[in-house]
């Protein structure tokens, strides 16, 4: 999936997202700590995190398959 940084700067292909703390992190497999991937976003509380994480979870189909993925991009919201 795409998803658009929170600053708007960066353009990630992500296999991977995991909220840490207050942020999220985006990688791609077999990358063991997520957190070396890239910080798309971070947020006030990990409640808000992970509010974004379910948004996210929300732009995928239930069978695993994206929503039109080849037109569609996540763009993360700001605080």
């Amino acid at each position: 999936m795409w998803i658009r940084s929170q600053n708007r700067t960066r353009l990630v292909k992500a296999e991977m997202v995991e909220v840490v703390d207050t942020r999220i992190f985006t990688s791609t497999p077999p990358e063991t700590m997520i957190s070396k991937g890239i910080c798309m976003g971070t947020y006030k509380t990990k409640e808000r995190a992970m509010q974004v994480l379910n948004d996210i979870h929300g732009f995928i189909d239930c069978d695993g398959k994206m929503n039109n993925c080849e037109l569609k991009v996540f763009g993360m919201p700001e605080e």
